[in-house]
């Protein structure tokens, strides 16, 4: 690495590894091959996960395996505790089963994150309706056997947890249907919600939609704003659909929303702000195994979801699509998508001008039939802590969406001072950012939520070729001194008060000793913006505001900065981001 000095000041910089895998400009966020592999063990590797099942303050990888070709187990990866994984997993279901894909979420409130598992189909296979259960987490160990299971039966691929009626806790959200002419198939079904009472689900629906589908994915997100989460499915052989929460937190069994173009083979949905509007956009990827182009596709939404639309994005290619999720990849507040194929690569489609480009700008040199996608800071490199304010500006909602797909963990969640508690005041999963309260918020309400964010998420991919193993490939932007000295961000001493801010924003922090401090602001290319801080502290407290101001007195633009916090106890770093 060359070293560049100005003036004697080490320069601040986002720095990754570069990439040869792409004829455009490149993200150089991954690696063109998973930096780790697992052993395949013949396993059908289908539904993916990351959260800390044991609580050992480390992520673990979670995988359901045996798609329609073999019954299989579910099993766990555990961290250790430094961001690597053994390749044969620590844990193990002692049930098997056509698992498809799975949701993880702390349903009984206990404190741990359970794991929800769609079955596809049951024992007889293709005629034979499968269901969901869930395996549930006591004391950092999941059941071996599942805990709950759906008494009704459907050919169900995928599942989602999410709180469907806005009383605190999580509910299951099922998606039914199965494409295929074989045994009792093509099959549509009613998608499905069983209700979280008191920390136990109902065995038999709660909720069914008016409509039958062939829905292959499902997923909660509040798509009109009104405080309340809604419920969205991607569909083989019929229309897509959303299915919006009315003003006291029901959601209608009647369909608000479905899409109008003729082309029913949706795989796989993932929902993001790409337009400069207020609304999430839905984005669809369509598998041509059965027909059609097999293209990525997004629904834009400028105001709630209401009648039919047709795709206002496609991607230039088509085929087997599957995976996708869409995350802010490059730090300039608005996502990015990861998709993947079967039988294809890693693609990266960033956003450009608030719609996303029509080819991908990156691609893994490794090809795997890929299934399904989870981000996640797995060896906590790139992690910051976070807060976030507002005062609710109307009454009787129950959803905050803080919109930041960096979100790993929330530390606390305070309305108007009282500190709420997870699982029992308020709920969320791992990979979300909204978080869904038991009580009412009233206009007026203060709110302050506190959380560890990451800028280094790293990608998990599940792969369903039983000679293939799952891939991890971890993020390469690095915050570094362009002398060499890399600093790895750990717990952090520092908190910044508003973050994303307009005007000006406040460092706290806390020195555990007696310490000189030197506390900076850098741009995205690395230059040094402002020095707030260049003198000795005492231990203890301190605050210091930056009213967006450079060196020389002058009002810095809107985008993403970082600060430098260096004390006697090491390096922190993170992340501003500047909106006028």
């Amino acid at each position: 690495m060359k070293l560049l000095r100005f003036n004697g000041i080490r320069i601040f910089m986002i720095i990754a590894s570069c990439c040869t895998s792409s004829l455009f400009s490149q993200p150089a966020i991954f690696h063109d091959y998973p930096d780790w592999v697992s052993q395949s063990l013949g396993h059908v590797a289908t539904g993916l996960g990351i959260a800390d099942i044991n609580q050992d303050g480390w992520d673990d990888i979670v995988v359901a395996n045996g798609n329609d070709m073999q019954r299989q187990n579910v099993v766990v990866y555990y961290n250790n505790q430094s961001g690597g994984f053994p390749t044969v997993p620590s844990w193990s279901s002692s049930d098997i089963d056509y698992h498809g894909h799975l949701s993880i979420g702390d349903i009984d409130g206990n404190g741990f994150p359970d794991v929800a598992v769609s079955t596809f189909l049951g024992a007889g296979g293709f005629s034979d309706p499968g269901y969901a259960k869930v395996y549930f987490n006591y004391n950092g160990q999941l059941q071996s056997l599942p805990g709950f299971a759906t008494s009704d039966r459907m050919f169900t691929f995928s599942c989602a947890l999410g709180d469907a009626d806005g009383d605190g806790d999580l509910d299951l959200a099922v998606a039914g249907g199965q494409p295929y002419e074989i045994g009792m198939g093509p099959y549509q079904t009613y998608g499905r919600i069983y209700y979280n009472q008191a920390g136990v689900l109902d065995t038999l629906p709660g909720w069914t939609s008016q409509v039958t589908m062939g829905a292959l994915d499902v997923e909660f997100a509040d798509m009109d704003n009104n405080g309340f989460l809604d419920l969205l499915f991607a569909c083989h052989l019929t229309p897509n659909y959303i299915f919006l929460a009315d003003s006291a937190g029901q959601i209608q069994s009647a369909p608000s929303w479905n899409s109008q173009d003729i082309s029913y083979y949706g795989n796989s949905l993932t929902v993001g702000k790409i337009t400069n509007d207020a609304y999430l956009d839905l984005i669809i990827s369509d598998n041509n195994q059965l027909g059609g182009q097999g293209k990525y596709k997004a629904y834009y939404f400028t105001q709630p979801p209401s009648g039919s639309s047709f795709p206002g994005w496609y991607s230039t290619t088509g085929g087997y699509g599957s995976a996708m999720l869409a995350a802010d990849l490059n730090f300039n507040g608005r996502p990015d998508l990861i998709t993947g194929r079967w039988w294809g690569r890693v693609e990266i489609y960033l956003d450009t001008l608030y719609t996303l480009n029509s080819s991908p700008n990156w691609w893994s040199l490794s090809n795997s039939v890929i299934e399904a996608y989870a981000l996640r800071d797995v060896n906590q490199d790139g992690r910051f802590t976070k807060s976030w304010q507002i005062a609710v500006s109307q009454d009787s909602i129950h959803l905050l969406d803080l919109q930041d797909s960096g979100l790993e963990k929330i530390i606390s969640l305070q309305v108007n001072g009282q500190t709420l508690d997870p699982g029992l005041e308020y709920c969320t999963i791992p990979g979300a950012s909204w978080i869904s309260t038991r009580e009412s918020l009233l206009a007026g309400d203060q709110v302050s939520v506190e959380y560890i964010a990451s800028f280094k998420q790293d990608l998990a991919v599940s792969n369903w070729d039983s000679d293939i193993g799952n891939y991890l490939f971890y993020n390469q932007t690095v915050p570094t001194f362009l002398d060499g000295t890399n600093p790895i961000i750990t717990e952090t001493l520092v908190m910044v008060y508003p973050n994303p801010f307009n005007q000006s924003c406040r460092f706290e922090f806390y020195l555990l000793k007696n310490s000189y401090v030197q506390l900076s602001i850098f741009d995205a290319l690395g230059r040094r913006v402002k020095q707030l801080l260049d003198q000795p502290l005492e231990v203890g407290r301190h605050e210091v505001r930056w009213d967006g101001e450079n060196d020389r007195q002058i009002i810095v633009t809107s985008g993403l900065y970082f600060y430098q916090l260096q004390t006697g106890n090491g390096l922190k770093t993170g992340k501003l981001l500047l909106l006028k």
